[in-house]
C-alpha cells in the first residue's frame, strides 16, 4: 500500500507548513559595540544598561559584525601503514569580527594595541597587546534586544587599513574569546526568541 503522507488527521504537508514561523526570524535593525575596561558592568540579561562613562565604538561597515566559531588545531597520528590511529584536537574559540568605521581613540587604541598620546599621536612597537571585554548589543525588527558578551578576549586578527581615494578607512578587528574559569567563552542574551 502506498504512503499517503498522512499521520493521524494531519498530513505531512500540514505538518511541514506548521513548522514554519516567521516570528522566529531575526533581522537586526541596529546594533552597537562596547569595549569595556573590566567585567564589573557586563550584561547578565537583556535588560542591560550600558555604562555612561564608556561610549560604543560607533559606525561599522554594512558588512556588520560577525560571530563565528574557529575549530582548534587537529593532529592526526598515523601508524606505520599510513592509517590514522589517533586524532587529537584542541578546543576551538568563538570570535567576533568588528569592522569599525569611526576612527576614534577607543577604536585606534584597540586596533594598534597602544595608548594614544595626549596629542593624538600613535607610536607602535609592532607588538599590540590588550585584553578586552566586548559587548555587542542589537535590536531586531520587533524591538527585541540581542546581546553577545565576550568576557575575556584578545584581538587575534586585524585587517589592513585601506588608503584609497573613494574608500572608507576601516579598522576591522577580530576578537577571540578565551575560556573563562567557569568554562564559558561567551554569553548570549535574547539570541533565541523563546525563553
Amino acid at each position: 500500500m502506498a504512503d499517503t503522507g498522512k499521520s493521524g488527521t494531519t498530513t505531512l504537508q500540514d505538518a511541514i507548513k506548521a513548522s514554519h514561523d516567521s516570528a522566529n526570524v531575526r533581522l537586526i535593525k541596529d546594533y552597537a559595540v562596547w569595549l569595556l575596561p573590566d567585567t564589573a558592568g557586563l550584561p547578565t540579561s537583556t535588560t542591560w544598561t550600558p555604562p555612561s562613562n564608556v561610549k560604543p565604538i560607533g559606525w561599522n561597515t554594512d558588512d556588520g559584525a560577525e560571530l563565528a566559531f574557529e575549530a582548534g588545531d587537529k593532529n592526526d597520528i598515523k601508524g606505520h601503514d599510513g592509517s590514522v590511529v589517533l586524532s587529537v584536537g584542541a578546543p576551538g574559540n568563538y570570535t567576533l569580527k568588528i569592522p569599525a568605521l569611526e576612527m576614534t581613540k577607543t577604536v585606534a587604541q584597540a586596533y594598534f594595541g597602544v595608548t594614544i598620546a595626549q596629542d593624538g599621536a600613535i607610536h607602535s612597537a609592532g607588538t599590540p597587546t590588550g585584553k578586552y571585554q566586548v559587548v555587542l548589543a542589537g535590536i531586531d525588527q520587533a524591538g527585541r534586544p540581542v546581546i553577545i558578551v565576550l568576557r575575556d578576549a584578545t584581538i587575534t586578527d586585524r585587517d589592513s587599513i585601506k588608503f584609497s581615494a573613494g574608500d572608507s578607512m576601516t579598522m576591522t578587528m577580530t576578537f577571540t574569546a578565551h575560556t573563562a574559569s567557569d568554562g564559558k567563552q561567551f554569553d548570549a542574551y535574547g539570541l533565541t526568541v523563546e525563553a
